[in-house]
């Protein structure tokens, strides 16, 4: 009883004295009691923010004895905000509903919480993985009346889901990852080539959640790299976090753009040295029509700016404009196989390719008059109307994959299925098991692939389930033998 008269004498004794203010308060721009994603952009996007005015009621004073000390003397290093985040992401990997960051805010005025706030929203852009962070948080600090610097700052986070939730959706959400990088990411090492497969990865395999939008009821999965890449549906952040999940894990430079004037993201991207604007979202249009479009691919900052805003200031310069080109195609006359650009030549009949910055153009097919094309591994496949062909660019070899009874207007591609638009959608599948360079042709180089992994079993670090083709969890003379009969 004496201790806690003796406790509740000392918060009494420092509050008539003036030596320290204790706050515990929610804090949200525009009075509010958070920060949400809408309260991120505008601050991101603004150089000055109005700063809140919190009410200190004294109702609300209360301090542990242990959490104060009269000859505290307050950290005067530079404020490390990295270290902020580190703490941020790895309690949030822990899925902590507290996240205690009091010892690396003693620098910080009790003004600047905004700081901390966008600091949370950073954290979870810059760590696409950690996808179950919600999109909104709230702060409680207190601070020295005598210098206006936090003594006690806590974030809390309030999880959508439990933690057994969370660790199977990290699991689904790892395995997609994985079988992304494996099975398009793996076979090539050229910044381009990959950039470019990731734009058109996410093109064929997500969805605008447009009803949701339309209606204000966005989930917040739709805001993160689980809803595009597991889900199939997100918005614009969630295709941006996507990019760059994918793009960093090949150890490609990409971030997030921001811009409170459109409520929109999107990425700036390092290719080869550049910095350009990639907005895979106004890439992929509404309603969905599943078409690969590089309308908005590698654009620079001048090229950009005729269709978005926002503080470039904040972001890398986008000056290189070499992908001007792209915007000279309609979609459905340009199409990518590997490293190569396909299009249509002005008379429609003949076939031309070029590289990936539209140089070397040469010609490849003649009187061929297709209506639509679509690229999948090392095949160009294209409608002449009622017939799908195949052109497969390394053999030469064209053949016809499908024939309707009614005129096809369209051929698009998810994951590794071609679907054929005519009076319904017929489907066929593209992927060959045996063919482990994506080449889609089974040849010695395959077997080659296979033979390197002779005697590895699943219990391997370095087991690809691909190339188990008997699928008795080992490489052996059976998966051998099963490929060499197709040779």
């Amino acid at each position: 009883m004496k201790r806690i008269i003796s406790i509740i004498n000392l918060v009494c004794l420092l509050i008539c004295f003036g030596s320290i203010n204790i706050v515990k308060a929610d804090v949200k721009n525009n009075n509010g009691v958070n920060m949400n994603l809408s309260d991120y952009y505008k601050y991101k996007d603004k150089n000055k923010v109005e700063k809140n005015i919190v009410d200190i009621r004294k109702s609300d004073v209360f301090i542990k004895e242990s959490q104060y000390n009269n000859n505290t003397t307050l950290n005067d290093d530079t404020l490390n905000y990295s270290a902020i985040k580190e703490k941020i992401y790895e309690s949030l990997l822990n899925i902590e509903s507290i996240i205690d960051i009091s010892e690396l805010c003693k620098d910080i005025h009790y003004n600047d919480v905004e700081n901390i706030l966008s600091n949370y929203f950073d954290t979870i852009y810059e760590k696409p993985d950690i996808f179950y962070a919600p999109n909104n948080v709230s702060i409680s600090y207190s601070y020295d009346r005598n210098t206006g610097k936090l003594v006690i700052c806590q974030l809390k986070i309030q999880y959508q889901y439990d933690n057994s939730e969370i660790q199977e959706m990290t699991n689904a959400f790892n395995n997609k990852v994985n079988y992304i990088m494996e099975e398009y990411l793996s076979n090539s090492s050229d910044e381009l080539t990959l950039e470019y497969i990731i734009n058109d990865y996410l093109l064929d395999n997500v969805t605008y959640d447009y009803d949701n939008y339309q209606s204000n009821t966005i989930p917040d999965i739709s805001h993160t790299a689980y809803g595009a890449l597991v889900n199939g549906v997100a918005v614009c952040d969630g295709y941006a976090k996507a990019v760059k999940l994918l793009a960093n894990k090949l150890g490609i430079e990409s971030g997030i753009i921001t811009s409170d004037e459109m409520n929109h993201a999107w990425n700036y991207i390092k290719i080869n040295g550049n910095y350009y604007n990639i907005d895979v979202t106004f890439n992929d249009p509404v309603p969905e029509t599943n078409k690969r479009r590089y309308t908005y691919f590698n654009k620079s900052n001048e090229e950009m700016s005729t269709s978005h805003t926002w503080n470039k200031s904040q972001y890398p310069e986008c000056n290189d404009e070499s992908f001007k080109f792209l915007r000279n195609y309609n979609n459905n006359d340009l199409s990518r196989v590997n490293d190569k650009l396909y299009y249509l030549s002005s008379n429609r009949n003949d076939i031309y390719s070029m590289d990936l910055l539209g140089r070397n153009s040469k010609l490849e097919l003649q009187g061929i008059n297709p209506i639509c094309m679509v690229g999948y591994n090392n095949t160009l496949n294209f409608s002449d109307g009622y017939e799908v062909k195949s052109y497969n660019i390394k053999s030469k070899e064209i053949k016809t994959i499908y024939t309707s009874e009614h005129r096809i207007y369209g051929l698009y591609i998810t994951d590794n299925i071609l679907n054929i638009d005519s009076t319904k959608i017929d489907k066929i599948s593209l992927k060959i098991n045996e063919d482990f360079n994506n080449d889609s042709i089974i040849d010695i180089e395959d077997l080659s692939a296979l033979a390197l992994r002779y005697g590895i079993s699943k219990e391997s670090d370095n087991w690809k389930h691909k190339y188990d083709l008997n699928l008795d969890n080992i490489i052996d003379i059976f998966d051998i033998t099963m490929i060499a009969k197709k040779l």
